[in-house]
């Protein structure tokens, strides 16, 4: 399977969240700090594409509802010295 990027977009919460500094756990922060994203695809229904933007603005919208109450994931991780 190949895959290419096509866009790159940043996603802000649908709501206005506190946005300071969110401590880590200690858990978090004893092995290495790394990303992994993942996303999960499923078969389609026939009419999929119709609008053809229906699926990322729908991927766009969900995510940027969905940080709001999980407001942590939608900051960066930086390291406290």
């Amino acid at each position: 399977m190949v895959v290419s990027l096509k866009n790159c977009c940043t996603v802000k919460p649908a709501e206005p969240t506190w946005n300071g500094p969110q401590p880590l756990s200690e858990l978090d922060q004893v092995g290495t700090t790394t990303h992994v994203s993942t996303i999960y695809f499923y078969r389609p229904t026939q009419n999929w594409l119709s609008p053809p933007d229906t699926i990322t603005n729908t991927l766009k919208e969900s995510l940027s509802k969905a940080l709001v109450p999980f407001y942590p994931i939608a900051g960066r991780l930086s390291w406290i010295g």
